[in-house]
């Protein structure tokens, strides 16, 4: 294991039992389409819907407790910061959020206005091909309702054929406007669906970036059939 990826091993393997006992407690998970990825060789990048800051938390909990760290794609904290009002972090988020705490549970950062995937990516690039997995949000943030109008990006669709992993939708239902108060007592499931690994070609040089957003694309559509 590189060792970078010591404290994300650790925090998520200790976070990994109370997820799954508050789950429990709760009745509030289930798992569907994990044949999906049993048997895959070598890294996986994820794409998923996101619309709370749980969703991190349910995309390891559908992986085995001691598998190898997940990680997920993140902006700098400054890009945070830089948001409009009524967007930015509140209270402990803002206290707390930032790029070692982001770093130390497995997201890195991608180079913001690079127009060019490879510079944009070099740290996740590095993750994938040292044979870590990978969770990107192609919406680029959390979405404010499901089905959001928001532009996809093919930056996944870029990193699954630059190293040559699946690209493997997931969705995942529940969270939105999740608190606490629906989680125990509100009676809110939680779902997530793992779809087929979509296969994208490996090209000598970079394509388009239309061309890695249409896979990105057939993905996020995967992921509303489940949803909506």
């Amino acid at each position: 294991m590189k060792l970078y990826a010591i404290l994300p091993f650790v925090l998520q393997c200790l976070a990994w039992p109370i997820a799954h006992g508050i789950f429990h407690i709760t009745g509030s998970f289930t798992l569907k389409g994990y044949e999906h990825i049993k048997d895959v060789k070598g890294p996986v990048v994820f794409v998923a819907n996101h619309v709370n800051d749980l969703d991190p938390v349910l995309t390891r909990a559908m992986l085995p407790w001691f598998s190898k760290p997940l990680f997920w794609l993140a902006r700098y904290r400054k890009y945070y910061n830089e948001l409009p009002e009524e967007q930015r972090w509140k209270g402990w988020q803002s206290f707390l959020y930032g790029d070692w705490f982001f770093r130390s549970w497995g997201a890195h950062p991608a180079h913001a206005g690079m127009q060019d995937y490879a510079k944009s990516l070099e740290h996740i690039i590095k993750l994938v091909n040292d044979g870590y997995s990978v969770c990107i949000f192609p919406r680029g943030g959390k979405e404010k309702y499901l089905g959001s109008e928001a532009p996809i990006h093919g930056g996944a669709g870029f990193l699954a054929s630059y190293t040559g992993a699946s690209l493997v939708p997931v969705a995942i239902s529940g969270t939105l406007k999740l608190g606490p108060k629906e989680l125990f007592f509100g009676g809110r499931k939680l779902a997530i669906t793992i779809g087929a690994p979509i296969q994208i070609p490996k090209t000598e040089t970079q394509e388009s970036p239309e061309f890695y957003r249409k896979y990105v694309t057939q993905a996020v559509d995967t992921i509303y059939q489940v949803l909506m």
